[in-house]
């Protein structure tokens, strides 16, 4: 018995160890992330909104699709950090995000450029990657999440190759059309996930 509990506790030391391993590295790729999102920005050319994508842009109200996007990856992003990290960060990161995807959007509005919300449509689902892996679950599994992932690259794939594919299938549907149409899976599957979900006592 007493080798037993011995083991065990050797056992917990080592995942705290490397817990704390991990938490070091999260903190450095998240600064890796943010020079480079800065280094994107400052470096690279103005990226001018196509009105080949929405032929109906003029007629938004507010800020446009790309912002209602965003809100939808800030979201995503926050329920998974509610459920692994906790949920002060969680309400914290939600907070924090929609007011950058705002500001995103309000700066892709005035000034005609797109790099912003490019950088956070492709900062957040590496995020819920690396959250994913990282972080233990409590009752959601990692393997939607990756899924999702790989959805998101699906669909980003198809909207690089919008014409073509719309020359492909005779002129039905467009790349872009079928982007927005992959992304619909990323909560379905979600909500699969929910439905399979598993409370996991410690």
């Amino acid at each position: 018995m007493m080798s037993l509990s011995w083991s065990l506790v050797s056992i917990a030391n080592k995942k705290q160890q490397q817990f704390r391993r991990f938490k070091i590295t999260i903190h450095r790729l998240f600064g890796f992330a943010f020079l480079c999102s800065i280094s994107f920005f400052l470096f690279s050319p103005k990226i001018p909104r196509s009105p080949n994508y929405h032929q109906f842009a003029d007629l938004r109200n507010l800020l446009g699709v790309p912002n209602t996007m965003m809100v939808a990856y800030s979201s995503l992003f926050s329920s998974l950090v509610i459920e692994r990290i906790g949920q002060r960060i969680g309400l914290g990161c939600m907070c924090a995000l929609l007011f950058a995807a705002f500001t995103c959007g309000v700066y892709e509005r005035i000034y005609d450029d797109i790099r912003l919300c490019l950088m956070f449509q492709l900062i957040l689902p590496l995020a819920i990657a690396v959250v994913a892996y990282m972080y233990p679950s409590n009752y959601t599994h990692s393997t939607y999440w990756f899924s999702s992932i790989g959805i998101y690259l699906l669909a980003k794939l198809e909207a690089v190759s919008d014409k073509k594919l719309y020359r492909a299938n005779n002129y039905v549907i467009s790349g872009h059309s079928l982007e927005h149409l992959c992304l619909a899976l990323i909560p379905f599957s979600l909500s699969v996930m929910l439905i399979c979900r598993e409370r996991k006592f410690k």
